[in-house]
């Protein structure tokens, strides 16, 4: 049963964060009307003119030009890899301060203001995006900076969020761009003649762990208990399928094209229990290795061999593959690890305030276990978004870390970073690149 939202636990993470590092203020204060600006985005330049002109009906016809069509998407001269991206807030009399969370990294809290168009309702942010960029976003329109330790952070952030109505493309409760450029992601819709595979629920007991868990088992169209073995892909996060991760789908179609063998496929339910099992925790990755795979393996007709086992998973899940490889490279010989949390240390959740810890020096525990462990049999599929780069959290530089080291020591890794953020909508698509990198059938062969 889909019992909670990927995203949604991505934003909490994400909210709590920018709330630590936010500064201080008591109220949103009103940005002002701004009368000389240098616009860069060419239509909004011709309006101010127009504006100035004495128009005023020059933005009654601006906003019907908008409506389905943000946000506003333009070219830049000179540049064919670039284009000017505006958001746009249509405010009332209320509005003091509106801002932007996605797209481009360019603030420690994650948020960056608007600017009022003028002594107009209208309230736009212009930025500079690669054409090749997918991301989620959001507005906050008079958010007010909490008390550092309010309690109530979450709540107060969450209020102050706004959807885009001017763009009807949306995804997990965001607004989404996807530039002319962006990847495609063929294997996330089913494709025409493409035969389903299966999917049951079980419930499994951990004696590791001392609590049950939930699984969701996907066979292959055609599953024979009695054909050659399977491979057999373990995915953290199992609450997101299929909902968020079109699992079943995308293996259905990767079968069907021969882009894969015909796997069986595991997602493990995080429960209650996420931060406790998907931060480095032996217990859980001991479960993983020595009851969950032996029961698989007892089950269902699955291979032994660790070359043809995958272990992957998001974010913090992205983090416990790469340690899975780790601890039991024996039984996992793939770590598929997305957007991983390898900023991790012991204690980072209680301390988000980087004047209170050093993350630069703390982060990147498991990066500096691989460093001085030996090497192991195991090959690595990592990615990371551009857009994931804050303060003190910069994913890109502790993935880049985590690669380096890995290169150093001799494994075999696929390393790729996309125009987007910490985000499903860029996982859904590129999971599939991550399988077929590691168990592709041209590597079988």
């Amino acid at each position: 049963m889909f019992r909670f939202c990927l995203s949604a636990i991505i934003a909490m993470t994400w909210l709590s964060t920018a709330a630590a590092q936010t500064p201080v203020a008591p109220e949103a204060k009103d940005n002002g009307v701004i009368s000389e600006v240098q616009f860069v985005s060419p239509r909004l330049a011709a309006l101010a003119n127009e504006l100035k002109a004495g128009n005023r009906t020059a933005l009654d016809v601006f906003w019907q030009e908008l409506k389905d069509k943000a946000p506003l998407v333009e070219a830049i001269a000179g540049d064919e890899k670039n284009l000017w991206v505006s958001f746009i807030w249509r405010g009332d009399k209320d509005t003091r301060r509106v801002e932007l969370s996605g797209g481009s990294p360019s603030s420690a809290e994650g948020m960056k203001p608007f600017t009022r168009l003028l002594d107009t309702d209208m309230w736009y942010l212009t930025e500079s995006l690669p054409n090749d960029s997918r991301f989620s976003y959001a507005f906050y329109v008079n958010r007010i900076n909490p008390s550092r330790g309010s309690k109530d952070v979450i709540q107060k952030t969450r209020e102050a969020r706004r959807g885009d109505p001017f763009n009807q493309r949306t995804f997990m409760g965001s607004n989404i761009i996807e530039l002319p450029a962006a990847p495609p992601q063929p294997w996330i819709k089913q494709l025409p003649d493409v035969a389903q595979g299966e999917v049951k629920s079980h419930r499994i007991r951990s004696e590791i762990l001392k609590e049950e868990r939930t699984i969701n088992v996907y066979t292959p169209p055609g599953y024979d208990p009695k054909s050659k073995p399977y491979g057999l892909l373990i995915f953290l996060d199992g609450e997101a399928v299929p909902f968020v991760i079109p699992l079943p789908t995308i293996l259905d179609n990767l079968i069907a094209k021969e882009k894969i063998m015909p796997m069986i496929a595991v997602a493990v339910n995080s429960q209650t229990t996420r931060e406790r099992d998907l931060t480095c925790s032996a217990p859980f990755v001991d479960f993983l290795a020595k009851e969950l795979v032996t029961w698989v393996r007892g089950a269902y007709n699955v291979s032994a061999d660790p070359s043809q086992t995958v272990v992957s998973g998001v974010s913090l899940g992205g983090l416990t593959a790469a340690y899975c490889g780790l601890r039991h490279p024996g039984i996992f010989g793939n770590v598929l690890s997305q957007s991983g949390s390898f900023f991790y240390f012991e204690g980072w959740k209680a301390v988000y305030n980087p004047t209170e810890r050093n993350f630069f020096v703390d982060s990147g525990w498991l990066t500096r276990q691989f460093a001085t462990a030996p090497r192991a049999p195991l090959r690595f599929f990592l990615e990371v978004g551009r857009m994931e780069q804050g303060i003190p959290i910069n994913q890109v530089i502790e993935n880049r870390r985590l690669h380096d080291v890995l290169i150093a020591k001799g494994y075999p890794v696929t390393y790729s970073e996309y125009n987007g953020g910490h985000d499903p909508l860029c996982w859904r698509g590129s999971l599939a690149d991550g399988l077929i990198a590691l168990v592709g059938k041209k590597k079988e062969k």
